[in-house]
């Protein structure tokens, strides 16, 4: 299977597993991170290539993602960044509404949490797997190695390199501190 510059992480297919065993295959379109490198048609078939061989159902979906962009922690919330999807160099037409609601319709959700992401990371515009990732349901392990995020509004609230997910739109570091997600 011809590929063109890519990382199976991010231009493979997502696989979601039902309870009763049964499998399917989530094919996000791949534009090589915002359209960095060229070409990228290989890789945005690579997916659909790779469910094929595995012989589960696929759905194929018209938003722009990455593998990297997203963390979930199996219990239907998702982890991901305002500095990547919804950026215009992926998903120019689709609202932040929009991006959401596909990503767990896709994926099975029912919350997405935003964290701000890193606008200035260069490769892939801050996908939240150099940032942050699910280390139990409900509980959120955080980097605090870069100088620009979190911002300065909120750096506080996560020294502890841990948040606790109770809502939608807030985060908490294992206390009462909280920062908000935008």
């Amino acid at each position: 299977m011809p590929i063109d510059d890519s990382w199976s992480r991010d231009a493979g297919p997502c696989f979601l597993v039902h309870p009763d065993g049964g499998r399917l295959g989530v094919d996000f379109q791949f534009n090589a991170w915002g359209g960095k490198y060229s070409p990228y048609d290989h890789d945005n078939a690579f997916a659909a290539a790779v469910i094929a061989k595995a012989g589960v159902p696929r759905s194929a979906s018209r938003l722009t993602a990455e593998g990297g962009g997203i963390s979930t922690d199996g219990q239907g919330t998702i982890l991901t960044t305002l500095s990547c999807f919804p950026n215009r160099n992926r998903n120019p037409d689709w609202t932040l509404q929009e991006i959401e609601r596909e990503l767990m319709d896709q994926l099975g959700a029912d919350k997405v949490v935003w964290l701000p992401g890193d606008e200035e990371e260069v490769e892939t515009d801050g996908h939240v797997d150099g940032i942050a990732v699910f280390a139990a349901p409900g509980l959120v392990l955080a980097t605090t190695a870069r100088t620009r995020w979190p911002r300065p509004a909120t750096r506080g609230a996560v020294s502890s390199g841990f948040w606790r997910c109770r809502t939608r739109s807030r985060l908490t570091t294992g206390g009462s501190a909280s920062a908000p997600a935008t």
